[in-house]
Formats: structure tokens, sequence, C-alpha cells
């Protein structure tokens, strides 16, 4: 099972994993994606959103109870979805839905 394989499909084939993954570019898929050194460097926070075009967006499919609220055809592959507004974690000063302000 272990070697090197120079597709994704060929990967696919002799393991049986990832039979749906699909490859995609960082360069032309991600807004942000800014590694200034070589790893252990500490790297910046960033925000991984995909561009629009990008072969991961309407990719993936619908897990119930996690990304139902999708904004294209499909959910998109990855953490945030296009179009949607990033989450904010953190504190906030604004009520919370339940009617309690947040110390």
């Amino acid at each position: 099972m272990g070697g090197r394989y120079p597709l994704l499909t060929d990967f696919s084939q002799a393991t049986g994993l990832q039979t749906h993954g699909i490859r995609i570019s960082r360069n032309s898929c991600f807004t942000q994606f800014e590694i200034p050194m070589a790893p252990p460097a500490p790297m910046p926070f960033q925000y991984m959103t995909l561009k629009p075009g990008c072969n991961a967006v309407d990719a993936g499919v619908v897990l119930a109870n996690i990304n139902e609220g999708y904004a294209g055809n499909a959910p998109d592959l990855g953490p945030y979805e296009l179009g949607k507004k990033l989450p904010h974690y953190g504190p906030r000063s604004k009520l919370f839905s339940d009617g309690f302000e947040n110390p």
C-alpha cells in the first residue's frame, strides 16, 4: 500500500482511499495562503477562504447538522462557504440570541 502516486486517481485505485477526492491548486483556489518560512515557523493567522471558480466550490456533499446552510448548488470543500459571512470567535458586545448579554 505504500509508495508514491503521481496522480490522485493512482492513489485511490491502489489504496481505496480518497475515492471522491479532488486535486486543487492553492494558488488558484485560496484567497490567502501565506507561508513566510518553512515549518516549524509560526504561521500568520489567515482564513483559508476559496476563490470563485475554484473546483472545491460546490464540490461537497450535504452532511446532516453540519453544512446544510450552503450558498451554491452544493456545500464547498473546506471550512468556509464561499459567499457566507466568516464566523466570529471570541467575545461579542451584542446580545446573544437568548437575550443575555455577553460579559
